[in-house]
Parts: structure tokens; C-alpha cells; sequence
């Protein structure tokens, strides 16, 4: 046939160039194949198990490749390769007109994409070949005085598949004995955005796969952010409507339903069609997010135990309750276990020893099983078919597994690195390592992180200058333009206060272990920042970094900024019944805070005016977050954002207002002054700028003349397709 070694035909690939899946973990190593695409059974391909009929399927494969002389599946990429062996079906046309049909049976039964209809052993296999090879066509008997031109065709043809089906026999067992089995049934390949999109896997976007393994949701940008899924048998993804702005979207227990977060809200919305539902009415930062077999949907939040409601929408109640004696800080990442009782999730405390991983379950609110320490989430992997349950953690970047005792609580044997996974993205702020399982066996993971470059771009976008990378949350440009001071975060999630000189980008570290969007003093002298850990406000002087507490409240407090007098902090707090207020805090007299708007709909993201006279905030009045503005006299407010907005800040001269719009383009309003009146113009699209890595974390500051605009620039690391990893438990590496 045309298709063997050294041939010229244009159709023939050499075996080192075939779409091979391997593991990077063991290229430098013993250059284990882990398998090759083109010759993987359909049930291999999706991650289930797999038996001897895999091998009746790969020798089909062969042998058609050598009668034909072509490849029976192939695709520019692996991935593509794979979803043609999962759809497509072999052009039985491309067979010469001699093959006898008993080799076309023979084809037809090793290539049934069925399993249950495929030859089920090797044994099946010879029997049919020898059928084929010693009873003759149904065309006619053979005359005594010889053959007839048609039967010597037929036999050269015999002896041609004889020897095609001798030679694949072969090579099949040498590729199978090279192999050993677990090795052989655990790959890995990328998926790729949609056309124009990015992959967000960190902060403000997020994946998952189902819970059966084939499908996948994850948040794309080009824009705006968006949720597609995609069928992991399928080369296209399809979005889903409505999904503007969502982020950390996770499935309902029969894949059938996607929650996520959007506009503050918990959402819902059914893969089948229509609109998104709201669950729980916002302003909610989710934490992620769990659906359990019963309908309980379980979430975390920035600051605060994990949270439960009714996956049909209702009251919202606490989960969990935070240990503050052991300094607990918050409980976030749920992730219920098949039997929807109990669930793992992390814990984030100022005790080292305390933040990790716990077992908790719906019938106690207190009761918690410590598992193993973290500085992210984790995750929990049911047994099946042979496989034992597993929990996952990332340490030091890589991922590791180690065989999990549900009953019991406890880990047992020694940890495992996840072959091809030891580069995960971390969000620290967030305490999110970036990947997600499903209870089959299908592991997906991306590289990004949280590190991005602190950028320089001007009004359409373009970047003009780098600062310097770090893992910054939150910046603000001192008044004099010469600093700026950010919040950065370690790989533990601690965040710090620093200075960074923007002239050369050196750091000069204010805080220890504590501290939280930075807002500077009218003069320059003092930062002011939050630790919502003891929701406690401080200030810091920048020349000797001593924090002083000016602020020790019972209920969580973030500060939003300073006075231009210098005379309060603007800070929001939390409250029980109205949800978020703002409130000024004086700096003079007794101290004793004063609330400035505490209406039954949320306010936050408190911003005052350069003269003093005016604060922009943020409400939820509508249903959605909106950017309004109001006099400090309190007459009135007007609404500035047109679709959903927030994260203001004003132009150093009060002519313009920024702000981030739900989509994340930041936006740019006009303002006009007519004695004790504004007018806004129509807001102005200028670029899209990142997630605010925290629920208050402002990701950009406005120069004073309003044509530059200091951001966390996206990192190349944002792009990083999702890596899927099939039968992942057959990769461990003690």
C-alpha cells in the first residue's frame, strides 16, 4: 500500500510527526509514550475504562491505514485528532474494489465505535481472519480447469491483506509491549479558546469540567467575559447567552445546569436554553461554588464562612462557622462529594498550621475534619472503576494526589506528583489553584496565575511603559505622581503594603503579614488600608512604617479613601440587615464613626471628589451594580454607569469619572459643574482592564491629567489554553 515506510504519497505522516500524547514530566526522563491520538478507542479517548476491545479497535486502524494507504484519523492538533476519532466514521469508499468482504466485515466489526458491538478479543479477531482467508467469495465456484482472472486477483489481494493483517498484528504488540498498561491509558491535551477569545482560568473567570468527564465550562474573553462550553468529542464551543460577566462557574450534579457569579449576583442557567436565573441576590463575591445531589448549592465568600441556599433560589445561611480563636479568617472553595452530605473546602487562618484543607458536612455547622495543609483550595476525587478516592492539592506549583479514607477523614499512603501537572496557576489573594476534576477521571488545569506587570497605558490602550511584575491586587498613585502603593500577595496569600518608586519600579515594603488596598493621605505622608481579618482600619506613616489602628469594628470594614482635607477615612461596612453601607471615620475629635449612606439596597466603593463636595459609590438600587454620584449635603444622587459599573475614581481636576463596567472595559464619564450641580456626559468605552483581585482591590489609578492610566496589566500567562488530563490517577509520580 501507499502508505508504508518511505513513501512518497503527500498523505503519509511519519510515525515522530503522528499527533502523540505524552507527558512534559517524562520527556527529559525515559520519554514514555503515553499514547498516540490517532489509534486510541473512542472510550479510551473520552477517559473511560478501557479493556481488550481497545486493542481490537487500534489493530482496525492499522490495518485500514495499510489497505488504504492514508490515515483513518487525524487533525492539525491532538486535540482535533481525538474528537475525529470520537465523530467521525470511516469513508468505507476509500477501501479498493477487491477487498474481499469478509475483510470489510472484519473492518466494520473492529471499528464500532460501541464497544458492545466490537469484536471483543484478539481471539474473535483470528477467527475471523482465517474465515476470511479459507472460504471463498460468494461470486461463483471456481471451474477444475484453473482460476479466473477475478479469483487470482482475489488471491493476490489475500495475500496482501494476510500480510497487512501479519504486519499490524505486529506492530500493535510491539506498541502495546513498549507501553505498560496504566501508562497507556493516561494522556493529556490542550483546548484551545474560541476564535478571538482568551481562556480566563484565574482571577474573575474561572473552569470546570462536568461531572461525567465530557464536558467543559470556562470563562472566555475577547471584550467582554463570557461562559462557553464545549464537549470535550466536539472541535467547537458554544456560548452561553446571557453569561456577560460571569465568573467561577461550576455544574449542577447532572450537567444539565451551570452556576455562576455575575453582576454580585449567584446565577444559574440551563445548557439546554433561556435566560440565567438569579439564586441569591448580590452584592455577593463568591469564593466558589457547589451543588449538591439534594439542591443545596454551597458558596464561599471574600471574607466570612461558606454559605448555602437552595439551588431554586432563597434565604442564604451560614454553612460554616469561622474558629476566630484559631484565626480563622475565611472558609471558601466547597466542593460537595457524590453522596451530597459532605464536602471538602479550604480555610484560611493567620495560624499557618491552621490553613489547609477541611472535611465538612451539612448536618453540623461546626463540625470540621482537618485534612492536610494548603495555601489554596483543593480538590476531592471520588473513587471509581479501580481507582481509590484521591484529594488534590497543589504544593510548591505542582499537583499532587494522595489516596483519601472518606469515611475516616484521612489521607493515607505517601503524596503523588500529577504527571504533566506540575506548573499550576495559583491565585493567591484568592487562595485558588486553577484546576478542576471531575468524578471520572478527567482533570483539567491551567497556568495562569496572578503575577501581572504593573503598566503604563494611554486612552486607547496601548501600553507605554512597565513598571515592574508582581503579584499586585490593588493600586493607587501618591498625589505627588512620584509612588505608587499596591497591595501584593505571596504564594502563602498574605497580602502587604509596599511603595513602588514609578520612576525606576523599586518596592518598599510598609506592612507585615497584614494589609489591604492602599489609599494615600492628601499629603503623601500616610497610607491608610484595611485587614478585614480583624476588620480594623490603620495607618501607616511612610517613612517609618509604624501601623497605627484607627479603627476596631465588630462587623467587616473595608476603606475606600481619604478625605481631600484630610479629615475622615471612607470605608464600607458590612451590616446584617441592610447589606453594605458607607460610613466616614474622623480623624480628629473622638473618632466615632458616623454612617454616610445606609439604605436597604447595598453601597460600597466609596470615592470623594477633588474638591471634597461630592463621593461617587457604588449601588445595587436597580437589581445590578451601578456607579452613582452625591452631594455630601446629601441631596439627592444621580446615576453616572448606563449598564452596570463600579470601581470609580475621579480625574485629579473632578472633570471626569472612571469606572470598571460589568464586561470590565473601563469607562469614561464627563463632568460638568453648574453652581451646586453635575451633569455626566455619555460614558466612553476606552479598553477592557483586569479582574479586581478582591472584592474592593481598585486594579488601576488615572494619572492627574487623565491621559494615562496605571493598571495590572494581562500577563501572557491570561492566554494559557486549559489542559485536559485523562485518566489522570494512571500518571502518579511518587
Amino acid at each position: 500500500p501507499a502508505g508504508h515506510a518511505g513513501s512518497k504519497d503527500p498523505a503519509y505522516v511519519p510515525p515522530s510527526q503522528a499527533p502523540t500524547i505524552t507527558s512534559p514530566a517524562l520527556l527529559t526522563g525515559a520519554g514514555m509514550i503515553l499514547g498516540t491520538a490517532a489509534y486510541m478507542s473512542p472510550e479510551q479517548a473520552r477517559g473511560a475504562e478501557v479493556d481488550k476491545r481497545a486493542d481490537v479497535w487500534a489493530f482496525g486502524v492499522v490495518l485500514w491505514e495499510m489497505l488504504t494507504g492514508a490515515r483513518l484519523f487525524e487533525g492539525a492538533t491532538v486535540s482535533d485528532t481525538i474528537a475525529a476519532v470520537l465523530k467521525t466514521e470511516p469513508q468505507w469508499s476509500a477501501l479498493a474494489p477487491e477487498t474481499p468482504t469478509a475483510i470489510r466485515r472484519l473492518l466494520r466489526r473492529c471499528l464500532e465505535k460501541d464497544r458492545k458491538r466490537r469484536l471483543d478479543s484478539a481471539a474473535a479477531v483470528r477467527l475471523e481472519i482465517e474465515e476470511a482467508i479459507t472460504t471463498p467469495e460468494a461470486d461463483g465456484v471456481e471451474p477444475a480447469a484453473g482460476p479466473s482472472p477475478a479469483s487470482r486477483r482475489r488471491l493476490v489481494w489475500m495475500g496482501a491483506v494476510t500480510l497487512a493483517v501479519a504486519l499490524a498484528s505486529v506492530a500493535i504488540t510491539w506498541t502495546l509491549q513498549r507501553q505498560p498498561v496504566a501508562d497507556q491509558r493516561s494522556f493529556q491535551f490542550e483546548l484551545d479558546p474560541p476564535t478571538g477569545n482568551v481562556i480566563l482560568a484565574g482571577a474573575g473567570g474561572g473552569a470546570a469540567v462536568s461531572p461525567d468527564g465530557r464536558t467543559v465550562v470556562f470563562a472566555g474573553a475577547s471584550g467582554g467575559t463570557k461562559l462557553w462550553v464545549r464537549r470535550l468529542d466536539s472541535l467547537k464551543a458554544r456560548e452561553l447567552p446571557g453569561t456577560e460577566g460571569a465568573a467561577y462557574p461550576f455544574w449542577s450534579p447532572d450537567a444539565r445546569s451551570v452556576g455562576f457569579i455575575a453582576d454580585g449576583s449567584l446565577k444559574k442557567v440551563a445548557l439546554s436554553g433561556g435566560p440565567p436565573v438569579v439564586i441569591a441576590a448580590g452584592p455577593i463575591g463568591v469564593r466558589g461554588g457547589s451543588w449538591s445531589a439534594d439542591g443545596t448549592i454551597a458558596f464561599g465568600i471574600p471574607a466570612g464562612a461558606i454559605q448555602k441556599v437552595a439551588s431554586s433560589g432563597g434565604v442564604v445561611s451560614p454553612l460554616t462557622r469561622l474558629d476566630r480563636e484559631a484565626g480563622e479568617t475565611a472558609h471558601r472553595w466547597p466542593q460537595f462529594f457524590p453522596d451530597g452530605r459532605h464536602f471538602l473546602y479550604f480555610v484560611r487562618s493567620n495560624k499557618t498550621t491552621r490553613t489547609g484543607l477541611y472535611l465538612g458536612t451539612l448536618d453540623d455547622p461546626n463540625a470540621k475534619t482537618f485534612i492536610v495543609e494548603s495555601d489554596a483550595r483543593g480538590w476531592y476525587s471520588p473513587p471509581h472503576g479501580n481507582v481509590p478516592a484521591h484529594v488534590l492539592w497543589v504544593r510548591g506549583g505542582a499537583l499532587m494526589a494522595q489516596t483519601f479514607d472518606a469515611d475516616r477523614g484521612q489521607l493515607s499512603g505517601e503524596p503523588a506528583v500529577v504527571s504533566g501537572a506540575e506548573e499550576v496557576g495559583i491565585i493567591g489573594a484568592f487562595n485558588q489553584s486553577a484546576v478542576w476534576t471531575s468524578q471520572e477521571g478527567t482533570l483539567i488545569f491551567s497556568r495562569s496565575d496572578d503575577v501581572f506587570p504593573l503598566t503604563w497605558l494611554n486612552r486607547d490602550g496601548k501600553a507605554i511603559g512597565t513598571i515592574g511584575s508582581g503579584r499586585f491586587a490593588a493600586v493607587q498613585i501618591s498625589p505627588d505622581g512620584r509612588l505608587a502603593a499596591v497591595s501584593s500577595t505571596d504564594e502563602a496569600g498574605r497580602r502587604d503594603i509596599w511603595t513602588m518608586e514609578l520612576a525606576r519600579g523599586l518596592l518598599n515594603r510598609l506592612t507585615r503579614d497584614t494589609g489591604n488596598v492602599p489609599v494615600w493621605s492628601p499629603d503623601g505622608r500616610q497610607i491608610a488600608y484595611h485587614d478585614s481579618s480583624v476588620a480594623s482600619l490603620f495607618t501607616v506613616d511612610v517613612n517609618d512604617a509604624q501601623p497605627m489602628q484607627v479603627l476596631d469594628s465588630k462587623r467587616l470594614t473595608y476603606i475606600n479613601d481619604w478625605s481631600p482635607d484630610g479629615r475622615f477615612l471612607l470605608y464600607t461596612q458590612d451590616s446584617p440587615t441592610t447589606g453594605f453601607d458607607l460610613w466616614l471615620l474622623p480623624l480628629i475629635g473622638d473618632r466615632t464613626p458616623v454612617p454616610l449612606l445606609n439604605t436597604p439596597v447595598g453601597e460600597s466603593h466609596g470615592q470623594f471628589s477633588p474638591d471634597g463636595e461630592w463621593f461617587s459609590y457604588t449601588s445595587t438600587e436597580t437589581g445590578q451594580e451601578e456607579v452613582y454620584v452625591r452631594a455630601m449635603t446629601g441631596k439627592g444622587s444621580a446615576r453616572v454607569s448606563t449598564r452596570g459599573g463600579s470601581f470609580s475614581r475621579w480625574r485629579r481636576d473632578g472633570r471626569e469619572l472612571f469606572y470598571r463596567a460589568v464586561d470590565g472595559t473601563l469607562m469614561a464619564v464627563s463632568v460638568e459643574q453648574a453652581g451646586d450641580r453635575l451633569t455626566f456626559g455619555t460614558p466612553v468605552p476606552l479598553f477592557p482592564i483586569v479582574e479586581p483581585l478582591g472584592t474592593f482591590a481598585y486594579p488601576y489609578d488615572i494619572s492627574a491629567d487623565g491621559q494615562r492610566i496605571l493598571t495590572l496589566g494581562s500577563s501572557d500567562q491570561d492566554k494559557a489554553p486549559l489542559t485536559v488530563i485523562v485518566n489522570w490517577e494512571a500518571g502518579l509520580r511518587k
